[in-house]
């Protein structure tokens, strides 16, 4: 083509740099457009049940999921989303627990949907997968709460009741309100008086908690936990201050029908067992008076005997043994057999086969440290077992429950007994470490620290190094 002149040239060079600008800006703009979507779908491929701290207070607000946090009771009293209620029962079972409910009640489904929250992500992830895999759609937070930026609520109460506490509540007239959310039917059975019936099924339905107050406490009760844990995941989204009665009715039943005596005879070891007949012919010959005297020779006795010297306490507790043999017996239980017979008794009560982990039990300035990890890093299923091991002690030793390592040990281990006599004095954490998890001992009280000392020293030597 011919142009007059040098300015129609010119022209025709700007128009056609105009038209390519556009054509390359076009194609750039379309392939971060499709180079984003691929990526968004790879995430999406990669964790198909992942939630961004974004998404889920997105979502929250708008109503459309259930928070559910399955850390222990500690960690969420510190610090959780609001809205957000906790599993007490620790998420392991979630899945069954859920879908069974959801074939006893066929009615019953959750308008929403359902986010499990954990401190990284790691073993909400595990329980969210497990969980859609039995068709319950679930999804998690991302990275945990590591990556929530947000407001976090701080809970003083505790959201675990046990039967013992229910009873000093309602024999003071406290002002409760006790909601039983199993089926009617099973009401006509047994049920504690002045509570509410709203069944599970009706509490996730539109108004169905109109008529729970928002102004007091509420103690929700099922058969068992389950149901009850469930029913909470709608009242924390509606601001509903709750407890769950542990163990449900069957625990409550169990403990209304357990006398005073029974109750101690709970708190005796097995060196006493065989005189418990005795004992119960005993006090149903006596009138009132002599019970509550019984009663008080008896609860001091087991005082004394609590406070025995760790050492006497010790050796007694291997059969009976003198001081000239005990250091013998203790080398005995160094023998493969036995030490192969607690690696056993180790696996039923931590749930994860002890060839597959190390521990470490270390004493700090301030207390002690009990560490798990798998030895193989990529065993998340060895991973996920410790870490719901190192929730479920440190909720028991909290309480003063050191049943675990008496079974393991098949010995009352050195520094328990302490432990358990101050220990509100010591405070019970957990922390997630790598391939594993912590519970660590923090207190002031030197006493405690001789006793975890004694402790950690006694579970190094019959671990072996292991």
């Amino acid at each position: 083509m011919l142009y007059s002149n040098y300015l129609d040239f010119e022209l025709m060079l700007s128009q056609q740099f105009v038209i390519l600008g556009i054509a390359i800006t076009v194609s750039v703009f379309a392939g971060i457009l499709i180079g984003t979507s691929m990526n968004q779908d790879a995430q999406t491929l990669d964790n198909p049940y992942a939630y961004d701290a974004d998404t889920v207070y997105e979502k929250l607000q708008k109503n459309e999921i259930y928070v559910i946090d399955i850390r222990n009771e500690s960690e969420y009293s510190k610090g959780h989303i609001p809205g957000s209620s906790i599993d007490y029962l620790y998420g392991d079972t979630l899945d069954k627990r859920i879908s069974t409910i959801q074939k006893k009640l066929p009615d019953f489904t959750f308008d929403k949907k359902l986010v499990l929250v954990d401190n990284d992500g790691v073993h909400a992830k595990y329980i969210a997968k497990s969980m859609s895999d039995e068709g319950i759609e679930t999804y998690f937070l991302k990275s945990g709460l590591s990556s929530w930026d947000k407001e976090l609520e701080i809970t003083t109460s505790a959201k675990i009741i046990n039967s013992e506490k229910l009873t000093s509540l309602i024999s003071q007239n406290e002002d409760i309100y006790l909601l039983d959310v199993r089926e009617p039917s099973e009401l006509e059975v047994t049920k504690i008086e002045s509570s509410v019936n709203i069944p599970l099924s009706e509490i996730f339905e539109v108004n169905g908690m109109d008529d729970i107050p928002t102004d007091k406490p509420v103690i929700v009760i099922c058969g068992s936990g389950n149901r009850a844990t469930i029913a909470t995941y709608a009242l924390a989204q509606n601001e509903i201050d709750f407890q769950v009665l542990e163990g449900g009715i069957k625990a409550w039943d169990v403990y209304s029908e357990t006398s005073e005596l029974d109750r101690i005879f709970e708190k005796m070891d097995d060196i006493h067992a065989q005189h418990q007949s005795q004992m119960s012919q005993m006090w149903q010959s006596m009138d009132d008076v002599k019970q509550q005297e019984f009663l008080e020779k008896l609860t001091a006795k087991i005082t004394k005997m609590e406070n025995m010297d760790i050492s006497e306490h010790f050796l007694k507790s291997n059969h009976g043994m003198d001081s000239e043999t005990g250091h013998d017996k203790m080398m005995e239980s160094s023998d493969m057999t036995m030490h192969q017979g607690m690696m056993q008794r180790g696996e039923m009560a931590m749930g994860f086969d002890q060839n597959k982990i190390k521990h470490a039990f270390i004493v700090t300035t301030n207390g002690g440290e009990i560490r798990i990890s798998a030895l193989d890093e990529n065993d998340i299923d060895t991973i996920h077992a410790i870490r719901t091991h190192v929730t479920e002690i440190q909720h028991d030793f909290s309480q003063g429950d050191f049943n675990k390592p008496f079974f393991i040990h098949d010995q009352t281990v050195p520094g328990t007994q302490i432990m358990t006599e101050k220990k509100d004095l010591i405070n019970f954490s957990i922390s997630d470490i790598e391939h594993g998890g912590a519970l660590i001992l923090t207190t002031n009280d030197t006493d405690i620290l001789d006793a975890i000392k004694q402790f950690m020293a006694f579970q190094s030597s019959e671990h072996m190094g292991h």
